[in-house]
């Protein structure tokens, strides 16, 4: 569902995408991280839409919950962090 609205998105709907993905219940971190993979995803492969995907991103940061860590000791998991260790990731993965 996330890759459908992710379609779809432009400016002129960005606020109607980030309310239908924000409606989408996440129960674990491991949904968390995916629709943020894909959501990245989506904005590496339509640079075009650079501008809409970050305000799409600032305006999620605050609708997806933070999730409580797996082990005691972890940190838990929150969209902020999540999307950080997805760009930390991708930068680590580039050639050199």
């Amino acid at each position: 569902r996330v890759r459908v609205l992710l379609n779809k998105i432009c400016p002129e709907n960005l606020k109607t995408i980030v309310d239908l993905l924000a409606d989408i219940e996440l129960h674990k971190a491991e949904e968390l991280e995916l629709v943020i993979r894909i959501i990245f995803g989506k904005a590496l492969a339509e640079p075009h839409y650079c501008k809409t995907y970050a305000d799409m991103v600032f305006a999620l940061s605050s609708r997806y919950p933070k999730f409580p860590p797996e082990r005691e000791g972890e940190k838990g998991q929150n969209f902020t962090r999540v999307l950080l260790n997805t760009v930390q990731e991708e930068f680590e993965n580039l050639p050199t």
